[in-house]
């Protein structure tokens, strides 16, 4: 997780809001750059909505009825029925 995102030219910058499971060189709080064109998928959580998310989105269009009830129960945030932008 990223927090205190922002965008400047064609780099993202923000910083790293967990420990890293797999990764030794980074550390809770770290500042990170990513450039844009290496950016797959994204999502924002704005006023308890889901931004963007593509992945996921495609993830929970292939659920049954039930697993998406409790996906969206269980991802505590709005899900709208299709990616929404910022």
């Amino acid at each position: 997780m990223v927090s205190e995102l922002s965008l400047s030219a064609d780099q993202f910058e923000g910083l790293l809001g967990n420990e890293p499971i797999y990764v030794k060189n980074l550390h809770l709080g770290d500042t990170i750059q990513a450039d844009m064109k290496n950016i797959s998928d994204w999502m924002i959580i704005d006023d308890n909505r889901l931004l963007g998310g593509f992945t996921l989105h495609v993830l929970r269009n292939n659920m049954t009825e039930k697993e998406q009830k409790q996906f969206d129960s269980e991802f505590g945030y709005i899900f709208p029925d299709s990616p929404l932008l910022p």
